[in-house]
């Protein structure tokens, strides 16, 4: 049903789901702004968090970065960075619940800004 193969067919099917969600227009494209910013609809991109000495603090991951520290493990959103690969569609409608809940602010992205560049 979803497509998340490639950067274009991840957008489509994003944008598809926003939809079955319910969102609005405006708050689909803020999504889409924002992952655009995050991944640039690349379910496979990794961004290494590090520290002003280099050190990996921590990594997110797929098309929505998922951080591994705050929501990828045992007990966590997500039980391991393999189903947050493996599942984009979950992984966005976690994104746009967090959206609903006001905590978009959780995407660095966002709370900087960067988004506002793909609006």
């Amino acid at each position: 049903k979803y497509d998340f193969d490639t950067p274009m067919a991840a957008r489509l099917s994003t944008k598809r789901i926003c939809d079955e969600q319910g969102l609005s227009r405006e708050d689909a494209l803020l999504i889409m702004a924002v992952i655009q910013a995050e991944s640039g609809f690349d379910n496979k991109a990794v961004n290494k968090n590090k520290d002003k000495e280099g050190n990996v603090l921590s990594t997110d991951w797929g098309l929505c970065q998922i951080n591994d520290y705050w929501h990828i493990g045992r007990g966590k959103t997500f039980p391991s960075v393999e189903h947050v690969l493996n599942n984009p569609q979950e992984v966005v409608r976690w994104m746009i619940k967090m959206h609903s809940q006001g905590l978009l602010r959780l995407w660095v992205a966002y709370s900087s800004g960067a988004y506002k560049k793909y609006l």
